[in-house]
């Protein structure tokens, strides 16, 4: 016998000894088992709290303190939320119409199908594409989606609507965050606006203003509105207009040359592109451009040594002449910086010894 089916044979046996039943445990005379009685009497009782597992189609006890559940016959009646139907395989099959619609409370929401039925207790799902998921709470630019009647919960496109803290109302950005407006696009931008990153804050700036504001590299060009975007600014700028540091500024496929869109390459050393006209020109004489020292830039020779410097071979000297480890003075008609480079001459105006 059970040590629960022992204490119910002992509970009826207690009321001919005299014994007081109260709730779930029983008084018994002192020296008595009543402590363990009452034990288990106490665990049987929360085992049955916990029996229950919400199937109309099985039978839920507890045999001293493990939960048990026993399937009922098929055929039995039953219910699901007020819905009659009848038990097969353990399971509450509702009484349907072929074709029917199962009622709402017994459609998974979310799941992107529905469930229909085929005949009496027999369903099947089918595909419902507006039964989308619901994004978690605060997921404010993720969406629901069914695809192929599977559901997903995914970013939402960039530009979608959405509201920012404080009710303003902004747009989703690539990483599924609701922002002012979307940086490198005119996504929550007014018409002929772009949105840059201004310290981390996305802001939108006109490319048609007729001022250098925003991240502009110069008027109403680059940065943002060098972006080429369909119906967006693709202001890039033009020849001999500021790029800062890269091309990407420049329209019309134009290199960056120190921070000028230029109108060639202009690699060569001590060349540089002229703002203004984005003309390649010579760097000025004495400057060290690219240069290796002790060598500067000399009038359309490229990197030369000055007199008195250290030099290994002839060209390396603006003068031609390496004399024991030394450029020697340079002669009347040979390249300069000042008199100091002259031999007796001095320096003209056109850098070269007269």
């Amino acid at each position: 016998m059970s040590r629960v089916a022992w204490l119910k044979q002992a509970s009826l046996g207690a009321a001919s000894m005299g014994l007081i039943a109260l709730g779930t445990s029983l008084l018994l005379p002192a020296g008595g088992c009543g402590a363990d009685v009452g034990e288990v009497i106490a665990r049987e009782g929360e085992c049955k709290l916990e029996a229950d597992d919400g199937n109309a189609c099985t039978v839920d006890t507890c045999d001293d303190g493990v939960v048990m559940h026993t399937v009922v016959p098929d055929g039995t009646p039953c219910a699901v939320t007020n819905y009659e139907g009848i038990c097969a395989n353990g399971q509450c099959a509702i009484d349907c119409e072929p074709g029917e619609l199962l009622p709402a409370e017994l459609q998974a929401q979310g799941d992107c199908q529905d469930r229909v039925c085929v005949s009496a207790g027999t369903t099947t799902n089918q595909p419902n594409y507006l039964d989308v998921p619901i994004p978690p709470a605060g997921s404010i630019c993720k969406v629901g989606k069914c695809t192929m009647g599977a559901p997903s919960v995914e970013t939402a496109n960039v530009g979608s609507a959405c509201t920012l803290v404080g009710g303003m109302e902004g747009v989703c950005d690539q990483a599924g965050s609701c922002v002012a407006c979307v940086v490198g696009t005119s996504a929550g931008c007014a018409s002929g606006e772009i949105c840059f990153d201004s310290d981390g804050a996305p802001t939108c700036t006109s490319c048609s203003n007729g001022a250098k504001d925003g991240d502009e590299t110069d008027v109403d060009c680059g940065g943002a509105c060098a972006t080429c975007l369909p119906g967006g600014p693709c202001k890039g700028c033009g020849l001999g207009q500021s790029c800062g540091d890269s091309s990407s500024n420049c329209g019309d496929g134009f290199p960056c040359v120190d921070q000028v869109c230029c109108g060639s390459p202009c690699s060569a050393d001590c060349k540089t592109c002229e703002a203004g006209t984005g003309k390649c020109i010579d760097v000025a004489v004495g400057l060290p451009d690219t240069c290796e020292a002790p060598k500067v830039c000399t009038l359309g020779l490229g990197c030369k040594a000055r007199a008195g410097t250290t030099c290994t071979t002839n060209d390396d000297c603006m003068s031609g002449a390496c004399q024991q480890g030394k450029c020697d003075v340079s002669v009347s008609g040979e390249p300069c910086v000042d008199n100091t480079d002259c031999e007796i001459t001095v320096c003209a105006a056109d850098k070269l010894c007269k």
